[in-house]
């Protein structure tokens, strides 16, 4: 698991999506039960990523009108940033991210008519808030 794809690939062969609306498990809880939602699958890739020397980050995607939240897992790479929503992988085919917003923007393209992107909030490795951005 030392890249952000490996990672991104073993979540998609080894892991099952399952909302945990009451409880969270820690990344090796997820390790253990092979069963998590969308913020333990970006913990889990964040925490390996930045094991393997990797630059980190997660953004939270509030939608407006809906309680349920999305997270996911940023790596910055060699050539720009990449990321993992539910353990797909993407590095926008090959040209790479160069900015958050631009992440946001890949992953809210095509949302069902329900979901409508608020606003972003950015965190580091540590779940410090290093950008804010709100759907204008």
């Amino acid at each position: 698991l030392s890249t952000p794809q490996k990672i991104g690939d073993y979540m998609l062969e080894n892991f099952t999506y399952e909302l945990h609306v009451f409880i969270k498990q820690n990344p090796y809880e997820l390790f253990l039960s092979k069963k998590g939602d969308c913020g333990e699958f970006a913990k889990f890739g964040v925490l390996v990523a930045n094991y393997h020397n990797y630059e980190t980050y997660q953004i939270r995607i509030f939608y407006k009108g809906i309680f349920w939240k999305h997270r996911i897992a940023v790596y910055v790479e060699k050539g720009g940033m990449s990321f993992t929503d539910n353990g797909h992988y993407f590095n926008n085919c090959d040209n790479w991210f160069n900015t958050f917003k631009e992440i946001i923007d890949f992953n809210c393209n095509g949302l069902p008519d329900n979901l409508i992107l608020e606003k972003y909030i950015v965190y580091d490795y540590w779940d410090d808030i290093i950008e804010t951005g709100y759907n204008n």
